[in-house]
């Protein structure tokens, strides 16, 4: 047991330490998506009765702990470390398992917050016999898993998964797979908070009284050169759709920006692209163009004179 919080303690402080490391890059990350991430979860190892003598424990409890680098919301590359504990034989020998893993991790989109996965990579068990030997003392095998993810926040989720450990040697010379089913809660660094938008309630004297939102303003930020829409805006241009089509009598005015690191045929063209990327989006929600301001100043009219991944954006303001 005291090898597993020593485990612990270091994988957790490496993971502590990763993201003030690369917090330059935290603006990047709001953008894109991309970010560090560590989680947690618990559930059951299984192994098949079969290929234990009768009467054996063939369960035991799972415990889990992982971190990575998501590269966008479709690849990242992950590391781990597990523990079950007292895999019993009838002959009062038993054995915990210490599993630490790398590799790679995929992500299908079902909806826009649930995803499936799946991951393969390697893995080294050291196993903590006691009272007798059940498995060969290190072990080096093929790891992989398949999972469900559900985003709570723009920063953390929910999974439940499946993992797979093959061809385990035992003391006595056969071979075994490992079963683990989990569930677990992650949490990335660098993401924005989920947005909310801000509204001043106005009383508009009709047939009846209603308040209906007047004003609500965003900035979407882009990456260097590029006016391409990431799921960071989407979310929020999906609301703004949704705002403009429940009140007709709102309008959008876009200002695409960039910073000061192109020239200026370059900034203008790329903050007219910008503009009319956000502008094309709405009008395949259901907004009508008419409704929809387009502006383009490049880096003529600043935000902010000190923080170029706000000047590399589209402002939006309903009016």
């Amino acid at each position: 047991m005291k090898k597993t919080f020593i485990s612990s303690a270091i994988l957790i402080s490496m993971f502590g330490i990763a993201p003030q490391a690369f917090a330059t890059e935290a603006g990047v990350q709001q953008a894109t998506g991309e970010g560090f991430y560590i989680g947690a979860g618990t559930g059951m190892g299984l192994i098949e009765e079969s290929e234990l003598p009768s009467g054996s424990e063939h369960d035991a409890h799972a415990l889990k702990l992982e971190g990575g680098y998501d590269f966008g919301n479709h690849f990242s590359v992950y590391g781990g470390y597990g523990y079950m504990n007292d895999f019993g034989l009838n002959d009062g020998a038993n054995a915990g398992l210490h599993i630490a893993e790398m590799g790679v991790k995929g992500d299908l989109n079902v909806t826009d917050n649930l995803s499936m996965f799946g991951k393969v990579g390697g893995a080294y068990i050291f196993a903590d016999n006691t009272d007798g030997d059940v498995f060969k003392k290190e072990n080096a095998v093929v790891a992989a898993g398949v999972g469900l993810e559900y985003q709570l926040t723009h920063a953390v989720s929910t999974q439940v998964g499946y993992d797979i450990y093959a061809d385990i040697e035992k003391a006595n010379g056969g071979k075994t797979d490992l079963h683990q089913v989990y569930w677990g809660m992650s949490y990335k660094f660098g993401q924005p908070e989920t947005p909310m938008m801000v509204t001043e309630e106005v009383v508009k004297t009709v047939e009846v009284v209603e308040e209906v939102p007047s004003r609500a303003h965003y900035v979407l930020p882009f990456q260097v050169g590029s006016s391409d829409i990431n799921e960071y805006g989407a979310f929020n241009l999906n609301e703004v759709a949704h705002a403009m089509l429940a009140n007709p009598h709102l309008q959008a005015e876009l200002i695409g920006r960039t910073d000061t690191s192109g020239s200026d045929a370059t900034n203008q063209r790329v903050s007219a692209a910008r503009a009319d990327a956000v502008a094309d989006y709405l009008v395949s929600k259901g907004v009508e163009s008419d409704r929809i301001v387009v502006l383009s100043v490049a880096d003529q009219s600043p935000i902010s004179q000190s923080d170029a991944l706000l000047e590399r954006s589209v402002e939006i303001t309903l009016l």
